[in-house]
Protein backbone atom coordinates (compact mmCIF):
# COMPACT_ATOMS: atom_id res chain seq x y z
CA UNK A 1 0.00 0.00 0.00
CA UNK A 2 2.88 2.37 0.64
CA UNK A 3 4.29 1.93 -2.77
CA UNK A 4 1.13 2.78 -4.68
CA UNK A 5 0.93 5.88 -2.39
CA UNK A 6 4.34 6.39 -3.33
CA UNK A 7 2.83 6.10 -6.65
CA UNK A 8 0.35 8.12 -6.75
CA UNK A 9 2.06 11.13 -5.31
CA UNK A 10 4.74 10.59 -8.33
CA UNK A 11 1.53 11.03 -10.79
CA UNK A 12 -0.01 13.90 -8.80
CA UNK A 13 2.93 15.40 -9.47
CA UNK A 14 4.29 14.97 -12.61
CA UNK A 15 1.18 13.06 -14.53
CA UNK A 16 2.65 9.76 -15.01
CA UNK A 17 4.95 7.16 -13.50
CA UNK A 18 2.59 5.56 -10.63
CA UNK A 19 3.34 2.09 -12.21
CA UNK A 20 6.69 2.68 -12.58
CA UNK A 21 7.31 4.18 -8.85
CA UNK A 22 4.76 1.84 -7.44
CA UNK A 23 6.85 -1.41 -8.66
CA UNK A 24 10.17 -0.25 -8.05
CA UNK A 25 9.16 -0.83 -4.27
CA UNK A 26 6.88 -3.27 -4.29
CA UNK A 27 8.82 -5.64 -6.66
CA UNK A 28 11.38 -5.46 -3.93
CA UNK A 29 8.39 -7.45 -1.63
CA UNK A 30 6.44 -9.63 -3.95
CA UNK A 31 6.31 -11.53 -7.20
CA UNK A 32 6.90 -9.03 -10.51
CA UNK A 33 3.99 -10.03 -11.90
CA UNK A 34 1.61 -9.56 -8.50
CA UNK A 35 3.79 -5.82 -8.44
CA UNK A 36 2.55 -5.44 -12.22
CA UNK A 37 -1.29 -6.49 -11.53
CA UNK A 38 -1.81 -4.40 -8.38
CA UNK A 39 -1.23 -1.32 -10.28
CA UNK A 40 -4.06 -1.71 -12.86
CA UNK A 41 -6.96 -0.35 -10.94
CA UNK A 42 -4.90 2.13 -8.76
CA UNK A 43 -3.47 3.51 -12.23
CA UNK A 44 -7.29 3.28 -13.87
CA UNK A 45 -8.62 5.27 -11.01
CA UNK A 46 -5.77 8.12 -11.05
CA UNK A 47 -6.04 8.69 -14.69
CA UNK A 48 -9.51 9.35 -14.91
CA UNK A 49 -9.03 11.95 -11.75
CA UNK A 50 -5.93 13.46 -14.11
CA UNK A 51 -8.22 13.36 -17.56
CA UNK A 52 -11.08 15.56 -15.70
CA UNK A 53 -8.87 18.31 -15.32
CA UNK A 54 -10.07 18.99 -19.12
CA UNK A 55 -12.98 18.33 -20.49
CA UNK A 56 -11.85 18.39 -24.53
CA UNK A 57 -11.79 14.88 -24.38
CA UNK A 58 -13.06 14.65 -27.93
CA UNK A 59 -9.68 16.92 -29.19
CA UNK A 60 -7.74 15.30 -27.71
CA UNK A 61 -8.56 11.79 -28.79
CA UNK A 62 -8.83 13.22 -32.35
CA UNK A 63 -5.31 14.75 -32.45
CA UNK A 64 -3.46 12.19 -31.15
CA UNK A 65 -5.35 9.33 -32.72
CA UNK A 66 -2.67 7.27 -34.35
CA UNK A 67 -1.12 7.34 -31.37
CA UNK A 68 -4.23 5.61 -29.72
CA UNK A 69 -4.26 3.14 -32.88
CA UNK A 70 -0.77 1.97 -32.05
CA UNK A 71 -1.83 1.91 -28.27
CA UNK A 72 -4.20 -0.27 -28.76
CA UNK A 73 -2.61 -2.69 -30.90
CA UNK A 74 0.39 -2.42 -28.85
CA UNK A 75 -1.60 -3.01 -25.63
CA UNK A 76 -3.55 -5.99 -26.73
CA UNK A 77 -0.24 -7.90 -28.06
CA UNK A 78 1.43 -7.18 -25.39
CA UNK A 79 -0.94 -8.42 -22.48
CA UNK A 80 -0.85 -11.82 -24.47
CA UNK A 81 3.27 -11.74 -24.56
CA UNK A 82 3.32 -11.04 -20.59
CA UNK A 83 2.77 -14.77 -19.10
CA UNK A 84 5.56 -15.90 -21.51
CA UNK A 85 8.17 -13.14 -20.46
CA UNK A 86 10.88 -13.76 -18.48
CA UNK A 87 10.99 -10.96 -15.34
CA UNK A 88 14.78 -10.39 -16.06
CA UNK A 89 14.49 -9.67 -19.55
CA UNK A 90 11.93 -7.37 -18.93
CA UNK A 91 13.32 -5.31 -16.03
CA UNK A 92 16.71 -4.96 -18.26
CA UNK A 93 14.80 -3.14 -21.29
CA UNK A 94 12.59 -1.36 -19.67
CA UNK A 95 14.74 0.54 -17.17
CA UNK A 96 17.57 0.51 -19.43
CA UNK A 97 15.09 2.60 -22.15
CA UNK A 98 13.78 4.78 -19.33
CA UNK A 99 17.27 5.94 -17.78
CA UNK A 100 18.87 6.21 -21.17
CA UNK A 101 16.55 8.66 -22.38
CA UNK A 102 16.62 10.40 -18.81
CA UNK A 103 20.20 10.74 -18.86
CA UNK A 104 20.19 12.11 -22.45
CA UNK A 105 17.71 14.52 -21.76
CA UNK A 106 19.25 16.02 -18.76
CA UNK A 107 23.08 16.26 -20.06
CA UNK A 108 22.41 17.48 -23.52
CA UNK A 109 20.16 20.01 -24.98
CA UNK A 110 18.38 19.01 -28.30
CA UNK A 111 17.84 21.37 -30.74
CA UNK A 112 14.27 22.79 -31.34
CA UNK A 113 12.24 20.21 -33.09
CA UNK A 114 9.04 21.23 -35.54
CA UNK A 115 6.04 19.37 -33.04
CA UNK A 116 4.25 18.78 -36.23
CA UNK A 117 6.58 16.76 -37.66
CA UNK A 118 7.13 14.38 -34.16
CA UNK A 119 3.43 14.37 -34.23
CA UNK A 120 3.77 11.68 -37.15
CA UNK A 121 5.47 9.39 -34.88
CA UNK A 122 2.17 8.83 -32.80
CA UNK A 123 1.57 5.35 -34.44
CA UNK A 124 4.84 3.43 -33.69
CA UNK A 125 5.23 5.35 -30.04
CA UNK A 126 1.45 4.20 -29.46
CA UNK A 127 2.49 1.07 -30.76
CA UNK A 128 6.06 0.48 -28.76
CA UNK A 129 4.04 2.12 -25.89
CA UNK A 130 1.60 -0.44 -25.73
CA UNK A 131 3.89 -3.38 -25.92
CA UNK A 132 5.90 -1.80 -22.89
CA UNK A 133 2.07 -1.61 -21.35
CA UNK A 134 1.11 -4.26 -21.98
CA UNK A 135 3.57 -6.49 -20.73
CA UNK A 136 4.37 -4.46 -17.86
CA UNK A 137 1.86 -1.92 -17.46
CA UNK A 138 5.40 0.32 -16.98
CA UNK A 139 4.49 2.24 -20.59
CA UNK A 140 5.60 5.32 -19.95
CA UNK A 141 9.30 5.80 -21.35
CA UNK A 142 8.02 6.53 -25.20
CA UNK A 143 5.33 8.31 -24.02
CA UNK A 144 7.92 10.61 -22.12
CA UNK A 145 10.09 10.88 -24.89
CA UNK A 146 7.12 11.67 -27.59
CA UNK A 147 5.44 14.26 -25.35
CA UNK A 148 8.87 15.70 -24.63
CA UNK A 149 9.60 16.13 -27.97
CA UNK A 150 6.13 17.50 -28.69
CA UNK A 151 7.08 20.87 -26.53
CA UNK A 152 3.86 20.11 -24.57
CA UNK A 153 3.64 22.59 -22.04
CA UNK A 154 2.77 21.24 -18.20
CA UNK A 155 -1.19 21.47 -18.12
CA UNK A 156 -1.34 20.19 -21.90
CA UNK A 157 1.00 17.22 -20.95
CA UNK A 158 -1.11 16.22 -18.10
CA UNK A 159 -4.50 16.18 -19.74
CA UNK A 160 -3.09 14.84 -22.65
CA UNK A 161 -1.54 11.74 -20.87
CA UNK A 162 -4.67 11.65 -18.38
CA UNK A 163 -6.99 10.68 -21.54
CA UNK A 164 -4.41 8.31 -23.15
CA UNK A 165 -3.31 6.59 -20.37
CA UNK A 166 -7.17 6.18 -18.97
CA UNK A 167 -8.00 4.34 -22.54
CA UNK A 168 -5.29 2.16 -21.87
CA UNK A 169 -5.84 1.57 -18.59
CA UNK A 170 -9.44 -0.08 -19.59
CA UNK A 171 -7.91 -1.70 -22.17
CA UNK A 172 -4.96 -3.29 -19.86
CA UNK A 173 -7.79 -3.66 -17.23
CA UNK A 174 -10.12 -5.89 -19.83
CA UNK A 175 -6.70 -7.67 -20.96
CA UNK A 176 -5.32 -8.43 -17.68
CA UNK A 177 -9.19 -10.54 -16.27
CA UNK A 178 -9.17 -12.37 -19.91
CA UNK A 179 -5.70 -14.06 -19.40
CA UNK A 180 -5.91 -14.63 -15.99
CA UNK A 181 -3.18 -11.99 -14.41
CA UNK A 182 -5.63 -9.84 -12.46
CA UNK A 183 -7.84 -12.67 -10.69
CA UNK A 184 -8.35 -13.55 -7.24
CA UNK A 185 -6.10 -12.09 -4.51
CA UNK A 186 -4.38 -9.89 -6.78
CA UNK A 187 -7.59 -8.22 -7.95
CA UNK A 188 -8.57 -7.87 -4.40
CA UNK A 189 -5.02 -5.96 -3.79
CA UNK A 190 -5.14 -3.81 -6.67
CA UNK A 191 -8.52 -2.77 -6.03
CA UNK A 192 -7.63 -1.99 -2.14
CA UNK A 193 -4.76 0.13 -3.69
CA UNK A 194 -7.04 2.68 -5.03
CA UNK A 195 -7.46 4.13 -1.59
CA UNK A 196 -3.60 5.23 -0.60
CA UNK A 197 -2.88 5.49 -4.95
CA UNK A 198 -5.60 8.62 -4.66
CA UNK A 199 -4.47 9.74 -1.30
CA UNK A 200 -0.87 10.62 -3.05
CA UNK A 201 -1.98 11.41 -6.19
CA UNK A 202 -4.25 14.48 -4.67
CA UNK A 203 -1.15 15.22 -2.66
CA UNK A 204 1.28 15.31 -5.54
CA UNK A 205 -1.15 17.52 -7.79
CA UNK A 206 -1.20 20.19 -4.93
CA UNK A 207 2.60 20.45 -5.04
CA UNK A 208 2.35 20.35 -9.34
CA UNK A 209 0.51 23.70 -9.22
CA UNK A 210 3.79 25.14 -7.12
CA UNK A 211 6.13 23.88 -10.10
CA UNK A 212 7.21 26.11 -12.79
CA UNK A 213 7.21 24.59 -16.38
CA UNK A 214 11.18 24.13 -15.98
CA UNK A 215 10.86 22.85 -12.30
CA UNK A 216 8.84 20.49 -13.62
CA UNK A 217 10.57 18.84 -16.50
CA UNK A 218 13.91 18.76 -14.26
CA UNK A 219 11.38 16.81 -11.77
CA UNK A 220 9.68 14.54 -14.18
CA UNK A 221 13.62 13.51 -15.87
CA UNK A 222 15.01 12.63 -12.28
CA UNK A 223 11.90 10.76 -10.94
CA UNK A 224 12.26 8.19 -13.80
CA UNK A 225 15.87 8.31 -14.42
CA UNK A 226 16.32 7.29 -10.58
CA UNK A 227 13.10 4.71 -10.84
CA UNK A 228 14.90 3.10 -14.10
CA UNK A 229 18.34 2.39 -12.20
CA UNK A 230 16.53 1.03 -9.57
CA UNK A 231 14.39 -1.24 -12.35
CA UNK A 232 17.98 -2.31 -14.06
CA UNK A 233 19.43 -3.24 -10.66
CA UNK A 234 16.41 -5.49 -9.59
CA UNK A 235 16.36 -7.15 -13.09
CA UNK A 236 20.41 -8.03 -12.63
CA UNK A 237 19.36 -9.67 -9.12
CA UNK A 238 17.37 -11.46 -11.21
CA UNK A 239 20.25 -12.46 -13.40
Amino acid sequence: MAALFFGGLVKGTVGIGLPTAAFVISANFVAPLTAIAANVLPMLVTNVAQAGESRNWLAIARREKYLLIGWAVGLISGAWILPQISDFFLLLIVGAMVSLFCLIELLMRWPVSDPSSIQKLGFPTGLVSGLLGGISTLWASPLLIYYTLRQLDKQAFIVTTGLVLTIGGLIVLVSYVANGVLAGERLYLSAAGCVPAMAGFLLGKHIRSGLSQAMFRKALLWVFLIAGLTIIARGLSLG
